[in-house]
């Protein structure tokens, strides 16, 4: 049997996803497992509030699956740390990869660093990897070729996106509602078949 984490509602500023629940390893952790309480509005639906204790995240090795959506809504969370042991991803400065460190997973909402590269070997970014980041405001995507939906996602602070050098078709666009942003990059081969910005300056 196999286990997962679909639901958190601690207070700890520092969680350790465990290994096992039950005898049985945890290999997932599902969609909007951190996500606050979920708040109707009578009439219009309702929203999901905010996790804003959590500040770092540590991965067992025996989680191998991130639900999409998994990592949305930890507002404060400035770490994510991975088992070395996992044979799926990989952390590197509290940012969330592929083992093999060809994709970048999540940047955290709360990281404080003003200017941030991507490692030479990452060649993939996912969805929503950048989102909603107050702080930063340089992102370097170096040699990725690969930007899988918007991957820059209401970075409120994010003033410079470079592209990078290796991406060769941009199909759809990839940064969407940076309210200052004011330049992009674009590799000079690249063929951009939709715009690159959504709802930014």
């Amino acid at each position: 049997g196999k286990a997962g984490i679909v639901h958190y509602d601690g207070t700890e500023t520092a969680v350790a996803v465990p290994d096992s629940l039950g005898g049985y390893p945890v290999v997932f952790i599902g969609a909007l497992t951190f996500a606050g309480e979920y708040v109707e509005i009578s009439g219009l639906g309702g929203y999901y509030q905010s996790n804003d204790t959590i500040v770092s995240l540590q991965i067992p090795a025996s989680v191998t699956d991130f639900k999409y959506g998994s990592l949305d809504y930890l507002d404060a969370l400035e770490s994510i740390q991975v088992d070395g042991a996992n044979g799926a991803y990989a952390s590197q400065d509290g940012v969330l990869f592929s083992k093999d460190m060809r994709t970048v997973y999540r940047y955290p909402h709360a990281k404080k660093k003003v200017s941030y590269t991507l490692p030479d070997s990452v060649e993939v970014i996912q969805t929503n990897c950048f989102d909603e980041n107050p702080y930063v405001q340089s992102l370097d995507f170096n040699h990725a070729k690969e930007m899988v939906g918007v991957v820059v996602y209401r970075c409120d602070a994010l003033e410079r996106v470079d592209l990078g050098d290796a991406c060769e078709v941009i199909r759809q666009s990839v940064i969407r509602g940076c309210k200052v942003l004011r330049e992009v990059q674009i590799p000079a081969a690249a063929s951009v078949l939709l715009e690159v910005m959504d709802a930014c300056p």
